[in-house]
């Protein structure tokens, strides 16, 4: 199980942007349907919530505002994740039957294992754990969440890796992991974990992709639509 294409998006960081590029990613991988890919990028400072999560619940929005970090809304379901430049989005984008899933927690599991043993490859232990987490000496460094359409799955999640675990607690109203929330660590930084993820699938022979200027054109039009509104993002 390793994906035919990686991707590696670390500039520009802006979590709205990026949002809708994730998404206009996955539309072309659900049209092309030319293997699975992993698209890895990073976010400046802001907090994401579920396609279905009350902001007002879950986000401090005084913390925010103050801070500079950005509110946006993701197209997958679950609570708010907070994220900055210590931190990594992953996203794999496949077909049902390359997961060999279809059912979430099977989905969770399957891209999960699957990104603990790359980390492996690193020496970072990190495990998966149900129904949708990352862990790393009993701590959580990451969540899963999925997105299905048709028979292809997006399934996404995060790694803290040198995160400002201060701002996190802050930025967050409502924390709902079962265990203490932690980074990676070990003197790793996220642009640089990033890479050597990105090199790693290369190594193995996963071709470098790139956004087409069709996709990039789609994702400024789902930002202007979508995710750069105030009624997607607070449900007005």
């Amino acid at each position: 199980m390793s994906p035919a294409r990686a991707g590696l998006w670390i500039r520009p960081s802006d979590p709205l942007y990026n949002l809708a590029l994730e998404e206009a990613v996955f539309h072309e991988e659900d049209a092309r349907s030319t293997g699975p890919l992993l698209w890895l990028w990073i976010n400046d400072p802001c907090v994401v919530v579920g396609v279905g999560t009350p902001v007002a619940e879950y986000v401090n929005l005084g913390f925010c505002a103050a801070r500079d970090i950005r509110v946006a809304r993701r197209m997958s379901g679950g609570g708010a994740v907070y994220q900055d430049r210590g931190n990594i989005n992953w996203s794999l984008m496949a077909p049902l039957t390359w997961f060999g899933a279809r059912a979430p927690s099977q989905l969770y599991a399957r891209a999960g294992g699957f990104i603990s043993a790359l980390l492996g490859r690193l020496g970072l232990r990190v495990t998966f754990m149900p129904p949708n987490r990352l862990e790393a000496s009993g701590r959580k460094v990451g969540g899963i969440a999925a997105y299905i359409k048709s028979d292809t799955a997006l399934v996404h999640g995060t790694l803290l890796v040198n995160a400002d675990l201060r701002s996190l607690m802050a930025a967050i109203r409502k924390h709902t992991s079962p265990v203490p929330v932690s980074n990676i660590g070990q003197g790793w930084r996220a642009p640089r974990l990033a890479k050597a993820l990105f090199e790693i699938l290369v190594q193995d022979g996963a071709s470098r992709y790139m956004p087409s200027l069709t996709t990039r054109k789609r994702a400024w039009s789902l930002l202007n639509l979508r995710y750069g509104s105030a009624e997607w993002t607070f449900r007005l």
